[in-house]
């Protein structure tokens, strides 16, 4: 995917620096330009399935597949804990 699309491949570069300066814990204006980046790139990538789901069948069932799968995920590692909030 980011080899068909450089502005992906740039987001998530800024986002792998800003990250690594986050835990280096060093003061910069990583915060205000973080969320920016991230954003930019939740865009992106909602853009980039939106097309998939255009072109492909498979993409569609992919991409419904996916929060299926997270959602389990999440009610599988809720059952242990006993957290409710997490249900």
């Amino acid at each position: 995917m980011t080899q068909e699309d450089p502005d992906i491949q740039i987001l998530l570069d800024h986002a792998k620096d800003l990250y690594c300066s986050l835990l280096r814990e060093k003061p910069t204006q990583a915060d205000d330009t973080y969320y920016a980046i991230l954003i930019k790139l939740e865009r992106a990538t909602e853009k980039k399935k939106h097309e998939l789901a255009q072109t492909s069948k498979t993409s569609i069932v992919l991409l419904n597949y996916q929060p299926m799968i997270n959602n389990s995920m999440v009610l599988i590692r809720a059952y242990p804990t006993g957290c409710w909030l997490m249900h």
